[in-house]
């Protein structure tokens, strides 16, 4: 991956082929419950929104 402000050429030379499949892989489950997160508020089950937030956000995201 280049560098999009052209500072430092490639940002990922330093990362094995499995190290670029596991971020690859832990993005689309971030991705994946994000998803899940915005479909829950959408239908109004705003504690299962929460609760799936955070855990991609933390300890520190407020659930009340």
């Amino acid at each position: 991956m280049s560098d999009p402000a052209g500072h430092f050429g490639r940002l990922d030379d330093y990362l094995s082929g499995s190290q670029l499949k596991a971020i690859k892989s832990r993005l689309a489950e971030a991705a994946e419950r994000a998803d899940k997160a915005l479909a829950a508020e959408a239908q109004g089950d705003h504690p299962e929104a929460k609760r799936l937030w955070r855990i991609e956000m933390g300890d520190e995201f407020p659930l009340g």
